[in-house]
């Protein structure tokens, strides 16, 4: 199963605040930061785009790592909300696909 991260990288005095996805085998794509989105919708975003460029299919399971965010294909787990206020990081208990 792959896996996408997420991490926010800020701005510089050439570049502004940016979101870079990477997956496990080393490919990535960079956006800039969507400042009219929530963290959590704009770290989706990009993860989103890596998806498609690398033309993955399925919907991703969001989760917050620390250092950034994870995704993984929903159709691979079953998550629920692991209690936090906003509910937004999950526990997926794996399963194999029948």
């Amino acid at each position: 199963m792959k896996a996408i991260t997420t991490r926010y990288k800020g701005p510089t005095d050439t570049r502004g605040s940016r979101i870079v996805a990477s997956e496990p085998d080393g490919r990535r794509l960079t956006i800039p930061y969507p400042s009219n989105l929530s963290a959590e919708d704009a770290h989706r975003l990009a993860a989103e785009a890596l998806r498609d460029r690398l033309e993955w299919k399925g919907e991703l399971a969001q989760g917050w790592i620390g250092a950034g965010y994870v995704f993984v294909f929903a159709d691979h787990c079953q998550c629920k909300p692991n209690g936090t206020p906003t509910g937004a990081t999950v526990r997926c208990r794996w399963h194999p696909l029948p």
